[in-house]
């Protein structure tokens, strides 16, 4: 029986200098400039049969006509993404499955680094009842700011 409770204790001491050692995620890794007054919306939709996930996941609209056509799922868009809009600014636009429409997500900032932009997106529950909700966020950014980025990272 001693020698079970050492190896228990042995054991937890190992995860525990492993995990302050490796921190599991890799958010500190960001060495970019971190923004964390954002502007943004969430536009909760109904996808059809077809809508392909994949495909779908995410793109930067530089104009109202590239978030009309990659949104295209009969979304309605927000009256102030107009052409006057997209003359400075720009969009990252990146799609949300939840797994509950119990479930609150919000962007609490994001990071550029080198060519990849990093999101940081809490989700809260309050409530499970197995619902799936989509949804797709619509991070407000500038035109100088994307214009090297080609990849996106939801952290």
């Amino acid at each position: 029986m001693k020698k079970l409770k050492r190896f228990s204790i042995f054991i937890l001491v190992g995860i525990l200098l492993f995990s302050l050692l490796f921190p599991a995620c890799g958010k500190d890794n960001q060495s970019g400039n971190k923004q964390e007054n954002v502007k943004a919306e969430s536009l909760l939709f109904y996808p059809s049969s077809s809508f392909d996930v994949t495909a779908k996941a995410f793109a930067f609209a530089k104009t109202r006509l590239e978030l009309v056509d990659f949104l295209a799922e009969d979304i309605e868009i927000p009256e102030k993404y107009t052409a006057d809009f997209f003359t400075n600014s720009a969009l990252v636009v990146f799609l949300v499955v939840e797994s509950s429409t119990g479930n609150v997500s919000a962007i609490q900032s994001y990071t550029i680094d080198e060519n990849t932009i990093y999101v940081d997106v809490e989700t809260i529950q309050f409530g499970d009842d197995c619902g799936i909700a989509y949804y797709y966020f619509l991070l407000e950014v500038t035109q100088e700011e994307i214009k090297n980025i080609t990849q996106f990272k939801r952290v």
